[in-house]
C-alpha cells in the first residue's frame, strides 16, 4: 500500500527516475517536452469545443440509438453496483483508489465515444471500458466487492460485442480486433496499395521538379502528396488544420509559416468539412493569414484534388490594419461586420454558461450556429466553433476551388461575409457576445 513509509519512498523513487529517463530521452531524440506537453494539453482542452459532433445521432438516428441503450444498460450496472458496495467501498482504501483510478479511465472511454459520436469512435468505450474494468477487478482486495465487480465485469463483456454500427455483430474493436492485420497488412497487398496511391497522388512532373532541393508542407490534411511524390517535408507544429482549433495551435502554425524555417512551396488543397455545417475555412485560420503575408501563388493542378501550389516570398508582407472596431452585442442579434471589398479579420468572444460548461465537461457542448449574410446577399447557416471564432477568422467566401485560387491570387479578395447572427439562445451559452475586427492590406 502507498500509505506505508516505505511504499512512499519506493514509489517517490520510480516515478523520479521514470521522469528522469523521459527527460533523458526527450534530449536523446530533440524532442519539446514542455512544448509538447502544452501543445497536447491544448489539443485536448478544445477538442470538445471543435471535434463534438451530433451528426451520427442525426443522421442514422437507428444506430446511434441502439448503442446508447447499451450504453445506458452499463450505466445502470454501474450504478447498482457502487450504491450496493458503499459500506464495502469505505473500508478498504486501497480498493478505493483503484475504483477511482478504475472510473477516470471509464471516464476518458465515455468521451472518446460519445464526445465526436461517430462510426469511428463507437466501439471505444465499450471495448476499453471492458478492458478497465476487468483489470480493476484483478487488484481488488475485498472478496465480496471482488465478487461483485466481477459480475459488472461479465455483463460488460457480454454487452460489448455487440456495440456497433449496426444491430448486432458488425465490424467493431471486439468481433474483429485483428481485421486490419489479416486483410490489409499482406506484403503483396502493400504493394497493390502503395502503387495506386502513388498514381492517385501523382502530382505534375514539371511541378515535381521545381521542388527539387525544397521544402514542402501540405495545407489543410493531405500530405499523402509529401510520401508519393518523395518531397522534402517540413511540417507546421499542428500538421492538421481541422485540429488546429485554437489560439495557441494557429499561432504556432503562424510563427513557423513567417519564420525562417517556413516551407518554400505549399500545396494548399479545399478540404471537406469534418461534420455538417462546419466552415473548413474558419480552421487554422492564422495559417491562411501567414499564406498570403508570406506566399505568392504560383499555379494550379489538378489530380486526385485541385492543388493550388504556393511559393515562399523573399520578403515578408507587413499587415496593415485600419478601421479597428470592437463590438458588443448578443445572441440572436444580426451584425453588420465587414463590406464589400474588404478583407476583415474578426475574433469572437463567445462564452459558455455555466449548465453549457458542465455538458463540455460530461458529455459534449450544445452546438451554436451562426448566419452569415454574404455580400451578394446569399445567406447560410454555419456551425460556430467558439475556439475557431475566438482565435480569429477572415470573413470571405470560401467554399470552392475556384474560390481558393482567387483568394491565394488576389490575397483574399473574395466575397465577405457583411454580417454576422448568431441563432440559439438557450441555456448552453450566455447571450453576451463580444468581437474585435479590423480590416487587412498588405505592405
Amino acid at each position: 500500500m502507498i500509505t506505508k513509509q516505505n511504499s512512499v519512498i519506493k514509489v517517490i523513487l520510480f516515478l523520479t527516475l521514470h521522469l528522469l529517463g523521459i527527460y533523458l530521452m526527450g534530449r536523446v531524440f530533440n524532442v519539446d517536452l514542455f512544448g509538447y506537453l502544452k501543445g497536447a494539453l491544448s489539443i485536448i482542452n478544445n477538442y470538445n469545443d471543435a471535434m463534438f459532433s451530433v451528426d451520427f445521432i442525426n443522421l442514422t438516428a437507428r444506430y446511434a440509438y441502439y448503442n446508447i441503450t447499451i450504453a445506458a444498460i452499463i450505466i445502470i450496472t454501474f450504478l447498482v453496483f457502487f450504491i450496493c458496495s458503499i459500506p464495502l467501498i469505505l473500508k478498504s482504501k486501497s480498493d478505493i483508489f483503484i475504483l477511482l483510478v478504475m472510473l477516470f479511465a471509464l471516464y476518458l472511454g465515455f468521451k472518446q465515444g460519445f464526445t465526436r459520436f461517430g462510426f469511428a469512435g463507437m466501439s471505444y468505450p465499450f471495448f476499453y471500458g471492458a478492458l478497465f474494468v476487468g483489470i480493476s477487478y484483478l487488484f481488488i482486495e475485498n472478496v465480496v466487492l471482488k465478487n461483485r465487480l466481477g459480475n459488472v465485469f461479465l455483463i460488460f463483456l457480454l454487452l460489448s460485442p455487440f456495440a456497433s454500427t449496426g444491430l448486432g455483430f458488425s465490424f467493431n474493436k471486439i468481433t474483429l480486433p485483428y481485421q486490419d492485420v489479416i486483410f490489409s497488412n499482406l506484403p503483396f497487398q502493400q504493394k497493390v496499395s502503395d502503387q495506386k496511391h502513388r498514381l492517385e497522388y501523382q502530382i505534375d512532373p514539371k511541378i515535381v521538379r521545381s521542388f527539387k532541393g525544397k521544402t514542402c508542407d501540405v495545407v489543410p490534411t493531405e500530405i499523402s502528396y509529401i510520401y508519393f511524390n518523395n518531397l522534402i517535408y517540413n511540417p507546421r507544429p499542428a500538421i492538421q488544420s481541422y485540429q488546429a482549433y485554437n489560439n495557441y495551435l494557429t499561432t504556432l502554425n503562424y510563427n513557423k509559416y513567417t519564420s525562417k524555417t517556413a516551407p518554400d512551396f505549399v500545396l494548399y488543397t479545399k478540404s471537406a468539412p469534418t461534420d455538417v455545417q462546419r466552415y473548413s475555412f474558419w480552421s487554422d485560420s492564422k495559417t491562411t493569414l501567414a499564406l498570403i503575408q508570406n506566399y505568392d501563388y504560383e499555379t494550379t493542378t489538378i489530380n486526385r484534388d485541385t492543388i493550388q501550389i504556393l511559393k515562399k516570398r523573399k520578403a515578408l508582407k507587413r499587415i496593415v490594419k485600419s478601421d479597428v472596431k470592437d463590438l458588443d452585442f448578443k445572441i440572436g442579434d444580426r451584425v453588420e461586420v465587414s463590406q464589400a471589398n474588404k478583407l476583415t479579420w474578426i475574433e469572437v468572444k463567445v462564452r459558455y454558461s455555466v449548465w453549457g460548461e458542465l455538458l463540455r465537461v460530461l458529455v459534449q457542448p450544445q452546438v451554436l450556429r451562426v448566419k452569415v449574410t454574404f455580400e451578394d446577399g446569399e445567406t447560410e447557416v454555419l456551425k460556430a466553433i467558439i475556439s475557431e471564432i475566438d482565435a480569429g477568422i477572415f470573413l470571405k467566401k470560401f467554399q470552392t476551388d475556384s474560390d481558393a485560387q482567387h483568394f491565394f491570387k488576389t490575397r483574399g479578395n473574395n466575397k465577405s461575409i457583411t454580417h454576422l447572427q448568431f441563432l440559439q439562445n438557450n441555456a448552453g451559452f450566455d447571450e453576451n457576445i463580444t468581437a474585435h475586427l479590423y480590416n487587412i492590406s498588405f505592405r
